[in-house]
């Protein structure tokens, strides 16, 4: 089981998310926020600002904020991915989805009532999110979403 390194995009307005339905692969019929792998040599901004453009059609015309670091490990599924969890300050542009084989559709959800089938990494970014708003965040994760805290109390988060 390798390590992934990714992102994940917090994209809010309106006191909404944006999140993506998944229509592809074992996360299939799951909800996820724009974001994706790392790729060599790049920046954890590159990284948020190319897979929010090519996921939703959105760019970033300010600058990232990363507010998280999660792990989260799932030994069924031999998953085990390290999630930067950024927020874009603006965007600009026409919703769209441009990567229909990834993704079914694009919607938005308040942060209180967010769909039940949440991708992992994505659910342990939004938990972050919520929290440094000072909203509670009212959902038990899986066991292996708790290692986060782990991984935060290592780097000092």
């Amino acid at each position: 089981m390798g390590i992934v390194t990714g992102v994940g995009v917090v994209i809010e307005r309106d006191g909404k998310v944006l999140l993506g339905r998944k229509n592809s692969g074992e996360w299939s019929d799951y909800w996820s926020l724009p974001g994706g792998k790392i790729e060599q040599g790049e920046s954890i901004e590159r990284c948020a600002a190319r897979e929010l453009l090519e996921e939703t059609g959105l760019q970033a015309s300010g600058a990232f904020t990363v507010f998280s670091v999660s792990a989260e490990v799932d030994l069924e599924r031999s998953f085990h991915c390290i999630t930067f969890g950024t927020v874009a300050q603006e965007v600009r542009g026409m919703l769209a989805n441009p990567e229909p084989h990834k993704f079914s559709k694009w919607d938005w959800f308040a942060l209180r009532e967010l769909p039940e089938r949440l991708f992992r990494p994505s659910e342990s970014v939004l938990q972050a999110y919520c929290t440094q708003k000072g909203m509670p965040w009212e959902r038990t994760p899986p066991r292996e979403l708790r290692e986060a805290e782990f991984v935060k109390l290592l780097l000092g988060l």
